[in-house]
């Protein structure tokens, strides 16, 4: 067997390509080797990284519990401030000791106005706001403005009860209308189509006589409702109670149109108040006569 020649250099430990160590990264021993110019080893966060940024807060360490690494805590943060420095995210509420400097500049920022009177109220076709409905919005928007909300918000509000007002009128309208036919069939029905306009106008009439109703209590019924939302003088028995109350008052001339009836009317009432307080003055004069001349035109609805 041959003998190695002892002249050849021996063969690398390594390996028989002849590579040196440490050509692949790493020493010797395994380590890695050093970094080269300006290149620094990465931080390694300790495991309990979570634990020492909470500081004893459970509610927070629970938060931080969701991200996988610090990097990717650290990169939530910062997107977080960029977001809420660009205005896309907003503050939800101010701390109960906030300045009022504070205030103004979160009130700005949330789009809430001033003062109430800067909500302003809305324009919405179809809807004439009345000054019953302003007073309303104003009140409101004094409350929506004690908690915090936005000038849209407040507008769409205010646009829902026009709305909403708009509606109500519309229903009422059309349940007068049906009052008013329902009306006229039980009493054309009851008085006849003949006497069913004199009795209208009869009733009317005592409706606009001061003596018989004063004008605040006239106003007050005129917009009297029942408890279903019925008009009160659409109300068959308030027509009827109003034209028996006329022909107690005018007697039986009530009914009898024009001008002609309204000075037999009008007579008849005058000998009427003749009879009950100078009875010698109402025979000696004819009275007595012609107030039955009246009558017996009125009963047989003749006006001369």
């Amino acid at each position: 067997m041959a003998k190695p020649d002892a002249t050849a250099p021996a063969a690398d430990a390594t390996g028989d390509d002849g590579a040196g160590a440490g050509d692949d990264g790493e020493d010797e021993l395994g380590f890695g080797k050093e970094p080269e110019g300006d290149a620094k080893p990465q931080a390694s966060w300790p495991d309990d990284w979570r634990e020492k940024i909470a500081g004893g807060d459970a509610k927070f360490l629970g938060q931080l519990k969701r991200f996988t690494s610090f990097e990717a805590y650290a990169k939530s943060t910062k997107s977080l401030r960029e977001k809420l420095s660009s205005g896309e995210y907003k503050r939800a509420g101010l701390p109960e000791d906030a300045t009022e400097d504070e205030k103004a500049e979160w009130r700005k920022e949330n789009g809430i106005p001033d003062k109430p009177e800067d909500y302003g109220i809305p324009e919405v076709k179809g809807h004439q706001w009345s000054d019953v409905d302003k007073t309303i919005a104003g009140d409101f928007l004094k409350d929506l403005h004690a908690a915090d909300t936005p000038k849209p918000q407040a507008e769409a509000a205010l646009k829902w009860y026009a709305k909403f007002q708009t509606q109500q009128a519309e229903a009422r309208a059309d349940l007068d209308r049906q009052s008013q036919m329902e009306r006229e069939d039980a009493l054309r029905a009851e008085w006849g189509p003949q006497d069913f306009r004199p009795h209208i106008k009869l009733a009317k009439d005592t409706f606009q006589d001061d003596e018989f109703i004063s004008p605040d209590l006239r106003t007050a019924l005129a917009g009297a409702r029942t408890a279903d939302g019925r008009r009160l003088i659409l109300h068959p028995d308030f027509t009827r109670f109003l034209a028996e109350r006329g022909l107690e008052r005018r007697g039986p001339a009530g009914l009898i149109g024009g001008e002609q009836g309204a000075r037999m009317g009008g007579r008849i009432d005058e000998i009427r108040k003749i009879m009950n307080t100078d009875l010698d003055r109402y025979y000696s004069e004819g009275l007595d006569k012609e107030m039955a001349e009246l009558q017996e035109k009125v009963a047989t609805g003749k006006s001369r």
